[in-house]
């Protein structure tokens, strides 16, 4: 009688492991699902703050932009407008304007000479 008790107490007890293996494997896949999930909240929330501060700073452009101030100041720069009354003087010079000229002492000697195909082989390979 005794070796018939000893497999049905093996066989409760491996039930019983078994169960406990399963509710710790639900358990621990249960807990890294809710800390992905409270990651990926705390990541949109980032998102939406950032965006939030977007759409104000496009609000605020465009308030600017629809401002009769700017429309004026844009009309002026780009359209050279004016406004009524206003004269506007316009300086014109007759002289070109002057192009500076830079030359480095290093590459100096090279610029005022053309070099030869043997010196620039030589520049090429050395």
């Amino acid at each position: 009688m005794s070796s018939m008790f000893l497999p049905e107490s093996i066989k409760k007890i491996s039930l019983l492991l078994i169960l406990l293996y399963s509710v710790y494997s639900l358990a621990d896949t249960l807990i890294s699902i809710h800390t992905n999930v409270i990651q990926k909240d705390q990541e949109y929330q980032n998102k939406i703050l950032g965006l939030k501060t977007e759409k104000s700073d496009l609000e605020q452009k465009l308030e600017l932009i629809n401002s009769n101030e700017f429309v004026e100041k844009e009309a002026r720069e780009r359209l050279n407008m004016k406004k009524e009354g206003e004269e506007i003087y316009l300086i014109t010079s007759n002289q070109a304007p002057q192009k500076e000229e830079i030359i480095y002492s290093d590459i100096a000697p090279k610029l005022n000479k053309p070099a030869s195909n043997f010196d620039r082989w030589m520049e090429i390979l050395f």
